[in-house]
Formats: C-alpha cells, sequence, structure tokens
C-alpha cells in the first residue's frame, strides 16, 4: 500500500510539472490580460487618473498618478509640504526630489528612463507584448504558487514577473531599478485587486521595495478612466 501511494504521488507530480510547461509564456500573458480585463476591454482604456495614498515610514502622503496610454505618466507624492514628482514621456523623463537637496526639475538618466518608461503603459508591458509583440517572455516554471515569467524588453531591461496558477493576476514583480544613481533590485508586490465599472482589474494595493535601502506602500483610493488629461502636465518645467 505504502509502494501504491508513493507511486501515486510521484505520478501527480509528474503530471503537475507537465501541466506547467504544457502552457508557454504567451498563454499565460494571454490568460493574465483576461484576468485584468481583456484585450477588447483594455483598447478603450486611453487615460487613467489615480488618487491614493503612500505609507512611508509611518506617515500617509497623498499621491496623484495621471497617465495617457503610450504617452506620458506622472505621479505627485506631497511628503509634508514637500511634493516628489516622477513624469515622464515617450521621449524621457524627469524628476523633482526635494529628499536629494533641490526643488528644481532634474531630467532622468537613460537608465533611469529605460527601467521605468514601461509604467506609461496601461496593462503594462506583458500587456504590450500580448498585443504588439515587444520584447520576449519565457516560462521560468512555478514558484510560490505562481507562474514565473522572465521578460526583456526592447530596451534589454530584464524583468521576472509572478502571476497566480488560480486567479492568473500578476502578484510580484521584480526588476533592476536605479536609485541616487546607483542599480538597485526593486520588488514589487500586487493585490487587492478591485473591478472598475470598465471591467478593468486594477491591485489597489502596491508595496515596493527598492533592496531593502527603501520601501513604500501605496493604497489607492480614487480610479477614473478616459478622464481628460491635460499632455502639457508631463512635460519637464523650463
Amino acid at each position: 500500500m505504502q509502494r501504491i501511494k508513493i507511486g501515486l504521488m510521484a505520478v501527480l507530480t509528474i503530471m503537475s510539472i507537465s501541466f506547467v510547461y504544457a502552457q508557454n509564456a504567451d498563454e499565460i500573458i494571454n490568460h493574465y490580460v483576461d484576468a485584468i480585463g481583456g484585450k477588447d476591454n483594455l483598447s478603450k482604456v486611453n487615460t487613467v487618473s489615480m488618487e491614493a495614498s503612500s505609507q512611508v515610514m509611518g506617515n500617509d502622503n497623498p499621491v496623484v498618478v495621471d497617465i495617457i496610454n503610450g504617452k506620458g505618466y506622472k505621479s505627485v507624492t506631497d511628503f509634508n509640504g514637500q511634493q516628489f514628482v516622477r513624469a515622464y514621456t515617450d521621449k524621457g523623463g524627469w524628476t523633482i526630489n526635494p529628499f536629494a537637496g533641490g526643488s528644481d526639475p532634474v531630467a532622468l538618466s537613460p537608465e533611469e528612463y529605460k527601467s521605468v518608461k514601461e509604467d506609461m503603459y496601461i496593462g503594462g508591458a506583458l500587456y504590450e507584448y500580448a498585443v504588439n509583440h515587444t520584447g520576449t517572455a519565457t516560462l521560468e516554471g512555478t514558484d510560490g504558487g505562481a507562474y514565473k515569467i522572465k521578460y526583456t524588453s526592447p530596451d534589454s531591461i530584464e524583468s521576472t514577473y509572478y502571476i497566480d496558477t488560480a486567479s492568473y493576476l500578476l502578484t510580484k514583480m521584480m526588476r533592476q531599478g536605479q536609485m541616487q544613481g546607483q542599480s538597485v533590485d526593486v520588488t514589487t508586490t500586487l493585490s487587492d485587486y478591485q473591478k472598475t465599472p470598465e471591467g478593468i482589474s486594477i491591485p489597489y494595493t502596491t508595496n515596493v521595495d527598492f533592496g531593502g535601502n527603501f520601501s513604500m506602500s501605496t493604497t489607492i483610493k480614487k480610479v477614473e478612466i478616459n478622464k481628460t488629461i491635460d499632455p502639457s502636465i508631463f512635460e519637464m518645467p523650463k
């Protein structure tokens, strides 16, 4: 009987592994796109505006994010009256960082820009990959109940995405980022997905860890889809 049980467990394990690899990265990414709203719904989203609260060192800080799909991204976080700003377009990016000792806008380096430009795309890099076949994606098995997919952008930025094997929602993302001119491993975890009236599922809670040097948690309070956004807000002030 014991041998039968061991044999059955071995068969189930092999079947499980075979099922994982029977699916390829493209199939899993397509399931992910369906889980966050589907290509039809996502194709109708031109802009996203969000109001949120960012928790840093025990303090709640209001955040406003505006995105025009593929054209512009801007986030403004108010830290005790001082504004931290990050903005980028399809041509480049800039930031205002009062914690770096200045209130003037500073252009992002090419490396910084490459590591964040995907934030401009509603649905993220995996949606762009599914629709426009940008970059390359490879399934690297499973890890903790999630499909592990390695994605390399057209700019050769490597990211690892973890997609839940049951819901097909994105639960974690890891990539190289820039912090004060230094390369750091950035880990983003996503949870509390909620669906908008337009049928788009958005993670309302996001935690970002910058290689153990700094971390922050953001909770979305309000989302508006296809609100009119003035493109000039993304341009670097002169």
